[in-house]
């Protein structure tokens, strides 16, 4: 970084940016999924337990897209620019997208909205194909 030049944001600077613009889309409603671990002491410091807190590689953001009459779980891994993506956060986005849902690796809000256009795009052209097949069906 050179003089004068601002530092990449940090991550939860770019999920703040984010979920921002989301909530300004009446198709989305989406939330920071926080995931983690923590050594818990019961009263008296008689037990302790270790409770994790969401599945690990679970994104950053997690919501529900509206697509036509349909909902579409959505799941958005934050980085910031250069990061990447772990194996288990991989491994959680092939488990949504095998499911159904969308999954994606985003580093700005200019991001995440271009790529929810291009997959409601393509899901309502999908959508439009499936009923005109059945109104061809029907006649």
């Amino acid at each position: 970084m050179s003089a004068g030049e601002l530092p990449p944001p940090l991550e939860r600077e770019i999920q703040h940016q984010i979920l921002a613009r989301l909530h300004l889309r009446p198709d989305v409603d989406a939330w920071r999924q926080n995931t983690g671990a923590q050594l818990h002491k019961e009263r008296q410091g008689r037990r302790r337990r270790f409770i994790r807190y969401s599945i690990k590689g679970s994104a950053d953001i997690s919501g529900i897209v509206r697509v036509g009459p349909l909902g579409v779980r959505l799941e958005i891994e934050v980085k910031r620019p250069g990061n990447r993506a772990t194996k288990e956060q991989r491994a959680f986005g092939a488990r949504v997208e095998a499911a159904g849902g969308w999954w994606f690796v985003a580093r700005s809000d200019q991001e995440v909205i271009a790529e929810l256009d291009r997959r409601i795009g393509l899901a309502e052209g999908a959508i439009e194909a499936w009923k005109n097949e059945r109104r061809s069906r029907r006649s």
